[in-house]
């Protein structure tokens, strides 16, 4: 086959229709995975970033709702915060739990026979802010309503006690309303 021959059958129309045919699929294919396929992705995986982005954007606003939320919550109880330091101080404060279960059994008629203070160190300088723990150990003497009145006293109390122990005894074999009782009983109360 000669030159002339071939330029003869290209330039034929039909010739001419099929390779400007297979021409066009070629340079198409080409701009598909070149061209398009490249921008599709970077399509899609910006559609599926900016999806992302929302939900954390949601996230994000629950978030500092929360936050606005115990903040107004804050401000609003401000006044109120000085019963936590009430409850829980940042010292023992030994002596002012004794005095107020001294000044409780007064009031209530009850006689304290004994209190022991388990261990504790007083010189403790503790930079971190843990809760610590203050046993005491009473025993009483009293009637049943007086009893009563001084446990409910103890419970009205601003200062957190725990009673962990309580053994109640009568002291004598009369069986009156009015016969005394033993009390013993365990109280933790706690400090920072």
């Amino acid at each position: 086959m000669n030159r002339t021959d071939l330029v003869e059958k290209l330039m034929n129309k039909k010739v001419k229709d099929y390779s400007f045919t297979v021409l066009f699929f070629v340079i198409f294919a080409f701009f598909a995975i070149f061209v398009i396929k490249p921008n599709l992705s970077t399509a899609f995986s910006l559609q599926k970033e900016l999806l992302e982005l929302r939900a954390l954007d949601k996230n994000y606003e629950q978030g500092i709702l929360n936050i606005v939320n115990f903040q107004s919550l804050l401000e609003t109880k401000r006044e109120d915060f000085f019963l936590l330091d009430d409850a829980i101080p940042p010292h023992p404060f030994i002596s002012q739990l004794i005095g107020d279960i001294d000044r409780l059994s007064s009031s209530s008629g009850i006689v304290v026979k004994k209190i022991n203070i388990q261990d504790i160190n007083l010189k403790e300088t503790v930079v971190d802010k843990k809760l610590r723990q203050i046993s005491l150990n009473l025993e009483l003497e009293a009637d049943f309503p007086k009893t009563h009145e001084f446990f409910k006293a103890i419970i009205n109390q601003r200062r957190i006690k725990a009673v962990k122990k309580i053994a109640i005894t009568k002291s004598s074999k009369e069986a009156s309303g009015s016969s005394t009782l033993k009390i013993q009983f365990d109280v933790d109360s706690y400090y920072l």
